[in-house]
């Protein structure tokens, strides 16, 4: 899964973010990738809530 952004819905309250991790056996937790791949994968991004 790629993480796309992170954000706070509410104006008048700060937001946490708890985040559980898993992985297989023996695996890098993380893997980053570069530009091209992002732009790949691009059209599984969920929408931006608009602000207004």
């Amino acid at each position: 899964v790629i993480h796309y952004q992170d954000g706070n819905a509410l104006s008048d309250a700060n937001t946490k973010f708890v985040v559980f991790m898993m992985c297989a056996p023996g695996q890098p937790m993380l893997t980053f990738v570069d530009e091209e791949e992002l732009k790949e994968r691009a059209h599984l991004r969920a929408p931006r809530p608009s602000t207004g």
